[in-house]
């Protein structure tokens, strides 16, 4: 698979398994930033980055390789199988920067950590007894925050609130309306402020202090895996599910189909909605959701042939 994110017009940066590079858009031109070293883990399937607010873009996978806003290798974030400082030796699944700049860290069954860079320390989060707060389950898939005192995370099969000046925790089952456990996939908020979660089983809203089930026999049908979530206005969402692409009003709940399109990723830039067709991108236009065009992959085409885990705009709309 590879990862994708808009650097500017002409220009993706595209992570491969082995190698972080610049394509034009245009052109087809590729400009290799980094080959990655053995000891990055170049055998694992799950990777990603990020832009930070500092120009910063950190490469994750199994540690985090640091570049510079002019795509400089700086340095590697060191990961330990013993040190609680330090990222631990296993595979980093979420990165998530806050308005305040603060760096969240979900990893696969070591828990959160909260990245300090003035200090260049990691806080833990987790089931170790080193932990200011004791998680019962310590996959992190997402992370959100508005504050950095009140930390919403979504684990294997569960909500977790971590209040960190109390320093409790609350964890809440996902339930889909069959009565069966499932797993989550993403969180987000929405102009209401509720925390919206995207499950195997549904849509849920944690709201008033427990979790429930959205009001909408499409959305809450256990059937319906959502797998990611564009936000097009404060109260209107494109979520990409294994039944198609769905339009979205959590204020008045109002649903519809858009198009028949299975995509996992979904992204937007300059007026248009990027989705993953297989062999191909489909755009659409962001106003009249009416599709657009098509980009082939492959040989034939300007991306890889490989599955797109990611279309991404930094905070610049880049």
């Amino acid at each position: 698979s590879i990862y994708v994110t808009k650097l500017d017009a002409y220009n993706l940066l595209v992570q491969a398994k082995h190698k972080l590079f610049i394509l034009n858009y245009y052109s087809g031109f590729i400009r290799i930033i980094d080959d990655f070293p053995t000891d990055f883990d170049n055998d694992i399937e799950d990777f990603a980055h990020i832009t930070l607010q500092n120009g910063e873009t950190w490469v994750y996978r199994r540690g985090i390789r640091v570049y510079d806003s002019m795509f400089k290798f700086k340095y590697k974030l060191v990961t330990s199988q013993i040190n609680q400082a330090n990222l631990p030796f296993n595979p980093i699944i979420t990165v998530y920067e806050t308005k305040s700049k603060t760096i969240w860290i979900g990893t696969n069954a070591f828990g959160l950590y909260k990245y300090l860079p003035e200090r260049d320390v990691f806080n833990y989060i987790g089931n170790h007894q080193s932990s200011p707060v004791a998680l019962s389950n310590s996959v992190i898939w997402d992370v959100f925050s508005k504050d950095d005192k009140l930390i919403y995370l979504l684990t294997l099969n569960s909500l977790s609130i971590i209040n960190l000046v109390n320093k409790s925790v609350k964890e809440e089952l996902l339930i889909g309306r069959d009565k069966l456990i499932t797993y989550g996939n993403k969180l987000f908020n929405s102009g209401s402020g509720d925390i919206w979660i995207c499950t195997k089983k549904g849509l849920m809203v944690y709201k008033n202090g427990k979790i429930s089930h959205v009001d909408n026999e499409i959305l809450s049908d256990p059937t319906l895996n959502i797998f990611d979530y564009l936000q097009l206005a404060d109260d209107i969402f494109l979520l990409t599910t294994n039944k198609g692409i769905l339009k979205w009003n959590s204020k008045t709940s109002e649903t519809e189909k858009i198009s028949s399109i299975i995509s996992k990723p979904i992204g937007k830039y300059k007026g248009k909605i990027w989705v993953d067709a297989g062999s191909k991108i489909v755009r659409f236009d962001e106003l009249t959701l009416t599709k657009t065009d098509s980009i082939l992959k492959g040989s034939s085409g300007k991306f890889p042939n490989s599955p797109i885990k990611c279309f991404y705009t930094d905070k610049k709309g880049r």
